[in-house]
């Protein structure tokens, strides 16, 4: 189920502008082929391996839980109309990042970086800072 909280949004403010941006995958696109669940996935393979080597725990991989969703650009315009609070006036896809010869390649380092540090604090505290240096020499 998807919920949109508006809290504060309940007050009385008729002719207002909001700009939300959400991170959203084209319609059609299958979650498997979704970068940020590509680099997800993958993290969660190298935590299984670092478990099977001994490094850290298997129940702590076990439960090591990301409750993150992608919607689609649908699925979040439906999910604004039922909230039933707001009116959408146009919505937009930004082009998503593409990575060529000329730009920064995205390599297996730089996937580890993006996840490390959009994560780091989730993974110290579930597993300890000693897992940070470890997690890197897989990627």
């Amino acid at each position: 189920m998807i919920r949109i909280s508006v809290g504060e949004g309940k007050r009385d403010c008729r002719g207002g502008l909001m700009i939300i941006i959400f991170a959203v995958h084209t319609n059609g696109t299958l979650h498997s082929q979704v970068t940020p669940n590509i680099l997800h996935d993958r993290f969660g393979s190298y935590l299984i391996d670092m478990a099977r080597k001994g490094i850290v725990r298997e129940e702590k991989v076990d439960t090591f839980n990301l409750p993150l969703y992608y919607m689609s650009t649908q699925e979040m315009e439906a999910a604004i109309k039922r909230n039933g609070c707001f009116s959408i006036e146009r919505m937009e896809s930004v082009p998503p990042l593409t990575y060529s010869q000329k730009s920064a390649p995205l390599t297996v380092k730089a996937c580890a970086f993006i996840i490390r540090s959009v994560m780091e604090g989730l993974i110290k505290a579930h597993f300890g800072e000693e897992i940070l240096d470890q997690l890197s020499l897989f990627f």
